[in-house]
């Protein structure tokens, strides 16, 4: 455009979602995975010994998941990126009940606290999504 150059970006954020560079339509985790670690971290520092452990979770899952799956629904992410968000979540688990990622004890509480797996949370909110869409 004339004389002014144009800056490169790696990755430039519209609306919480962040597209990258690539050859591809192709979007970015770190920012929402640096948000969710951000409220994590600051949720576990102010209430580790306070609340009980099913109280944190709940917490967690009202104020850090939807940072983490914002704009989930909207798109056909690529699966590293399904990978990413999973492992987030699963860091959470580690974090505050002091499992490892082993699968199986992760669903295990899920199953105990009656809340969904992450795999499932971004399904339902897809479905959810595509419902409203069509309902229109």
């Amino acid at each position: 455009m004339g004389d002014v150059d144009i800056p490169f970006e790696a990755s430039n954020g519209y609306l919480g979602v962040f597209l990258c560079n690539s050859k591809e339509f192709k979007m970015s985790a770190s920012q929402p995975r640096a948000a969710f670690y951000k409220a994590l971290n600051g949720l576990l520092s102010k209430g580790r010994g306070k609340f009980d452990d099913v109280v944190m979770l709940h917490l967690i899952k009202t104020f850090c998941l939807p940072l983490l799956v914002y704009g989930s629904e909207c798109l056909n992410y690529s699966s590293s990126y399904y990978v990413a968000i999973r492992r987030s979540w699963n860091y959470m688990f580690w974090r505050l009940f002091r499992i490892n990622g082993n699968s199986s004890v992760i669903t295990e509480v899920c199953n105990w606290t009656h809340i969904m797996n992450i795999d499932d949370i971004l399904r339902k909110r897809s479905s959810n999504f595509k419902l409203k869409i069509f309902k229109q």
